[in-house]
């Protein structure tokens, strides 16, 4: 499991991503720049370690994510080596 820490870590150094503090101590990361109205990349990363990641655009996702393109971070990307990895994926996908 990837902690909180790590997780705003990793999505903080992705120059496309802009942090949004929101409430309950939960931050969300968008991209500005995406070419659809789609902007949120990452939502409610919590202090629990809780946190979702839109994959909506990867079709190799369909079987995973929830009805608004959300995967759990915790339950399917496995260290911070995989979720560097998809956030490229998904940062393309919003290109």
């Amino acid at each position: 499991m990837i902690s909180y820490q790590d997780k705003i870590r990793i999505l903080a150094s992705i120059p496309e991503l802009s942090r949004t503090n929101r409430s309950y101590d939960r931050v969300n990361f968008v991209f500005p720049g995406a070419r659809t109205r789609r902007k949120v990349v990452a939502r409610e990363i919590a202090l629990t370690g809780n946190g979702y990641l839109f994959v909506g655009f990867l079709e190799e996702f369909r079987h995973l994510r929830d009805a608004r393109g959300f995967i759990n971070i915790d339950r399917h990307v496995q260290g911070e080596s995989e979720l560097r990895l998809l956030l490229d994926r998904v940062i393309e996908s919003y290109m």
